[in-house]
């Protein structure tokens, strides 16, 4: 068994619920209202027989998205996408714009890669940075994990140009991307239709707030595609999948979280608060200023019944860093008042 250097703590997620789940949960960046009401139940006729393929859900996914069915594949959580992206670059070399979900240097390590990181913020304002690197495969957030920027397609498209010139892959984790106003979201065709070397990852987790219901996909160019499936394992994904999909799709108005956004924008403002960025999604990162107060921050919020996400694990991020998802105004109320009363 390889004895990795890197500290585990890099890899630590942020979903704290069943830990306390007394406490209201801001800690975990998905829609806090479920898009299906209805009980799920397994027919047990369908665990007396090994899954079919994920076909119908591809051609629901496709159907949805506008695209061919043959730039779609359909993975068992993003999460797993990543490492399985990741494994058609062993001992390759990566290039990682930070910051970034923990699972992607996770899945580099885990493919033998040499690593490079750099500020995502640095390449996508000048891409030509990347030629330095000479990286087989680029990984980044859009948007941002943790601070929430979005780039559009005319960003994303200049970062493929130059990748292409070096031959290089670039994945590119759209967690949130359903929380971002619908004219500003990749224009999928535009970009397949002219570059053949990226994958798009996204998941039905976070906008249906079922994190329980493992459901990922990968968009990308027609061969890139059917390699990954040539490398899949069977059996992925399991039965009932298929017939809840249409449920999953059914995603409703998310166009509330923008004005809750700015509202706890402006009220962490209010109270010395720094921001993060420039959030496009359902969460916004922040900065506790008070040097006293940073240690204690989310012990306190916590003993008010409020989990919040301690963000000081990622790269380039320190002490006093937090995270918070976006919820109903009643909650966001409540958790701007417990701040003001710490912070007092």
């Amino acid at each position: 068994m390889k004895n990795f250097s890197t500290d585990q703590d890099t890899f630590r997620h942020g979903d704290q619920y069943f830990t306390q789940s007394s406490a209201m949960d801001f800690s975990a960046s998905i829609n806090p209202e479920s898009t299906e009401r209805k009980k799920i139940t397994i027919d047990p006729e369908n665990l007396s027989h090994y899954p079919l393929s994920p076909d119908i859900i591809e051609s629901r996914l496709s159907s949805y998205l506008g695209l061919k069915r043959e730039n779609v594949m359909a993975f068992y959580g993003l999460t797993a996408l990543i490492h399985h992206f990741f494994r058609f670059f062993n001992n390759m070399r990566g290039l990682l714009l930070e910051p970034l979900f923990a699972e992607h240097m996770r899945a580099a390590l885990l493919s033998n890669m040499n690593i490079s990181r750099v500020p995502v913020n640095a390449v996508m304002k000048d891409p030509r940075l990347i030629h330095s690197f000479s990286p087989d495969v680029i990984s980044m957030n859009s948007p941002v994990n943790p601070t929430g920027e979005h780039y559009g397609t005319g960003e994303i498209e200049k970062l493929l140009m130059e990748s292409e010139k070096i031959g290089a892959s670039v994945f590119i984790d759209e967690a949130y991307a359903d929380f971002v106003k619908k004219d500003r979201t990749l224009d999928y065709k535009f970009l397949l239709d002219r570059y053949s070397n990226f994958i798009c990852g996204r998941t039905l987790t976070k906008a249906t707030g079922l994190p329980g219901v493992r459901i990922g996909y990968a968009i990308g160019p027609a061969n890139m595609i059917m390699q990954m499936k040539r490398m899949g394992i069977p059996w992925m994904i399991p039965q009932f999948y298929s017939e809840i999909i249409d449920s999953l799709l059914e995603i409703g108005d998310l166009e509330w979280i923008e004005d809750e956004r700015n509202y706890l924008e402006r009220s962490f403002r209010d109270m010395g608060i720094s921001i993060l960025g420039k959030p496009d999604a359902n969460f916004i990162s922040f900065r506790i200023n008070d040097m006293e107060m940073k240690e204690y921050f989310s012990i306190e919020l916590k003993n008010r019944g409020f989990l919040v996400r301690d963000i000081s694990n990622f790269y380039g991020f320190m002490q006093g860093d937090f995270r918070v998802t976006v919820r109903k105004h009643r909650d966001n109320e409540k958790l701007v008042h417990a701040i003001k009363e710490i912070l007092e």
